[in-house]
């Protein structure tokens, strides 16, 4: 069984933007009310506050806020969900979404100088 209640999920979701897309600080204090392990691999995850003015490594368990739906890729209508990850899922998945989405944009480039050359010749 997922250890996540997508009902609850989905309660806090709209809860979040009924507060006017509150900061993402807000949105992750709610989901850790609720939960306490990452939605992707679930690992138990930490409230991390860095200190003020002293750059640190996040650690990889520390809570964080992720979409489920690809921001880049995501059909027109498709609901974005957002779900409590901790730090270490969360920025996987972003390397995996920018490979993609540079892929994409560059074979966009070279279809478009292909099309272009094309219609010159």
């Amino acid at each position: 069984m997922w250890p996540h209640d997508e009902g609850k999920i989905g309660l806090i979701n709209e809860w979040w933007k009924s507060q006017g897309r509150a900061p993402y600080r807000a949105l992750k204090l709610k989901f850790l009310e609720h939960f306490d392990t990452c939605y992707w691999c679930s690992d138990p995850v930490i409230d991390y506050v860095p200190p003020l003015g002293e750059p640190q490594k996040v650690p990889d368990n520390a809570a964080t806020v992720d979409h489920t739906v690809s921001r880049f890729f995501r059909e027109k209508g498709t609901r974005v969900k957002k779900v409590l990850a901790c730090n270490k899922c969360n920025q996987r998945r972003a390397r995996e979404e920018n490979k993609l989405y540079t892929t994409a944009h560059n074979e966009r480039k070279a279809n478009l100088r292909r099309s272009v050359e094309t219609d010159t010749g």
